[in-house]
């Protein structure tokens, strides 16, 4: 299986990729073993998984992502690549960030306590805008004199789901027990 780190953009050094570059604004990348992106592309088994993983590990860009496993359709500018084999379990790789290369193996991304603390935050305030949107007409029909008994029950549950969330400790993501969602 191939894997070749580090692809950074060059200036053309033959003639003829001068010329491409020129005639088409042709970008030219190679690894830090001074491999050329366009040339490797034909040493990848054409049913292999080819993943682009950026300076961190962290998986950005997978053949997965194509049913082909095309790797002309990739572009790993800034980025190193890695042919796994096709197997189920590499199937299930994606580009979402959540999985790594770590000593040239593909595994599940474990998230820092900070990554876990900022994902924890965004569900909160995604959670919390939901719930904003949803009170927004209740509002408006209590602040007319409109409000019907029934939403002003609704009203009050979610205050309530939105007093809790601002509550919650974001922290401490895996001690986080999310309120339930009002209906």
């Amino acid at each position: 299986m191939k894997h070749f780190k580090n692809f950074k953009q060059y200036q053309p050094d033959t003639n003829e990729k001068k010329e491409i570059a020129e005639a088409i604004g042709a970008i030219f990348i190679k690894s830090d073993e001074g491999k050329d992106w366009y040339e490797v592309q034909t040493l990848f088994s054409k049913d292999s998984i080819k993943v682009c993983y950026d300076s961190d590990g962290v998986i950005r860009a997978t053949s997965n992502d194509n049913s082909d496993h095309c790797i002309s359709k990739m572009w790993p500018i800034n980025m190193s690549v890695l042919e796994v084999e096709n197997n189920a379990e590499n199937r299930k790789v994606d580009s979402n960030g959540g999985w790594v290369v770590r000593n040239g193996k593909v595994q599940p991304r474990v998230l820092t306590l900070e990554e876990q603390s900022a994902l924890a935050d965004k569900e909160k305030q995604s959670r919390y805008s939901e719930a904003k949107l949803r009170m927004e007409p209740l509002i408006f029909a209590s602040e007319i004199g409109a409000l019907t008994q029934e939403e002003q029950q609704k009203l009050t549950v979610l205050k309530t789901y939105m007093v809790d969330l601002y509550r919650l400790d974001t922290s401490k993501p895996d001690s986080i027990i999310w309120p339930e969602i009002p209906n």
